[in-house]
């Protein structure tokens, strides 16, 4: 497992890729959204604690880049809109990038 602040990122943020944020309530103490893509628009999805499974928040079209070869959204404009369009409770310094590994068995859980 890879772990990067989401600051020190240099490319777009693809999809499956996870946000690890400070919570708040109704969160717990942290909070993961996994980037996801659905018929065309992309979302972030609460991944982690209670709220697991829910959408958190739908992204405008505007978060896509214009050549989306890889699948993502754009890491600028993430960046300049997270207080409106990211989890705001926590400040964009301590966002993280969490990339995982593929399981290669069974046994990895």
């Amino acid at each position: 497992m890879k772990n990067i602040k989401l600051e020190d990122l240099k490319e777009n943020i693809e999809r499956g890729v996870i946000l690890r944020c400070k919570g708040q309530y109704p969160y717990e103490e942290y909070v993961d959204f996994m980037v996801i893509e659905q018929q065309d628009q992309y979302a972030l999805l609460v991944i982690s604690g209670y709220k697991a499974g829910l959408i958190f928040v739908y992204l405008p079209k505007e978060s896509i880049p214009q050549d989306n070869n890889g699948y993502a959204i754009d890491l600028e404009w993430l960046k300049s809109n997270w207080n409106e369009w990211g989890y705001s409770d926590c400040p964009i310094n301590d966002v993280h990038i969490i990339y995982k590994d593929s399981p290669t068995s069974f046994s990895d859980r």
